[in-house]
């Protein structure tokens, strides 16, 4: 009797082990957080924009983040900047570009191809221009670039 138990007691537990690991996407430590309105006569307000919760993957070839279906992307309409988060620790910004805009950024862009209703996440735009001081920029940022990385893997969102 006591062996059964103690059997019983041990698949419980590691049923309960299971179910812990597979939870792990439903607790993303990555947000994203607006930054710089764009329009000036409202207050400058920080709001979280998505979570790693609202991404399905990213691609590391081609910098694409996938959202889930549920993502509302009007969200972004009023900001310029956004701020990479992991816990409590602050990741980088990218300025957020949409459509095919004439501006020329030397850092990191969340950039949305509106044709294709893609989001990308480019080291500079236009992406064919790769400037000495967006090669510096990504040079300063790559720590933290590794950190979302390892966690964007450890929450099984690299595609």
């Amino acid at each position: 009797m006591r062996k059964a138990a103690a059997i019983i007691i041990f698949m419980l537990a590691l049923l309960g082990g299971c179910t812990a690991d597979s939870d792990i996407d439903e607790r993303s430590e990555i947000s994203v957080i607006g930054l710089g309105s764009k329009f000036y006569s409202v207050d400058q307000i920080e709001d979280i924009l998505f979570t790693g919760n609202d991404i399905l993957w990213f691609d590391t070839a081609t910098r694409e983040v996938r959202f889930k279906s549920t993502f509302n992307s009007l969200r972004f309409r009023s900001f310029t900047t956004v701020l990479f988060r992991l816990s409590d620790m602050n990741l980088f910004t990218a300025t957020y570009l949409n459509g095919s805009p004439d501006s020329i950024v030397e850092n990191l862009v969340f950039y949305h191809d509106t044709n294709a209703d893609k989001y990308f996440l480019y080291d500079n735009y236009p992406v064919s221009s790769s400037t000495v001081a967006s090669k510096y920029n990504k040079e300063i940022r790559a720590e933290n670039w590794a950190s979302f990385i390892i966690q964007m893997r450890r929450e099984g969102r690299i595609h």
